[in-house]
């Protein structure tokens, strides 16, 4: 039984399908170079960089795991030296929740100066509930 055809000589059109890759190759995001360079000459790798751009740009709040999966990472030295250039460039502080663990906040005016974005409220202190907000959607930014 067939409820609808479509007319004779007549074709339905291609539809497209979005297909969703969770390995996705965050190089691809389109990120003026400039801004890239501004950050390498703070002294961060290009990765780094990179994933600075998106939390500075996005939210302004990272977990360590969104690290780790952008840079395709493990803990190790490497997470660690990163880490570490945050803290003692005082580029970001470390705030620890009862429930949400340890949450890293960029608030460093230098830092947002560097991209062009030294106005934009991710650097100031929220409350929580904005917080895991804003760490869903980098969450959401880097799938």
């Amino acid at each position: 039984m067939i409820l609808w055809a479509p007319p004779e000589g007549v074709t339905s059109a291609p539809r497209a399908r979005r297909v969703r890759n969770r390995h996705t190759n965050h190089n691809t995001m389109t990120i003026a170079p400039v801004h890239i360079d501004a950050l390498k000459a703070l002294g961060y790798t290009e990765a780094e960089a990179r994933f600075l751009y998106i939390v500075a740009t996005h939210s302004g709040y990272f977990v360590a795991r969104e690290f780790l999966a952008f840079a395709n990472a493990h803990w190790g030295e490497r997470t660690t030296t990163f880490w570490s250039k945050l803290h003692t460039k005082k580029h970001a502080r470390t705030e620890c929740f009862p429930k949400s663990g340890i949450v890293y906040h960029l608030f460093s005016r230098r830092l947002y100066r560097q991209i062009d974005r030294e106005d934009i409220r991710n650097r100031r202190q929220h409350e929580i509930e904005y917080i895991q907000r804003r760490i869903g959607i980098l969450d959401f930014v880097q799938v």
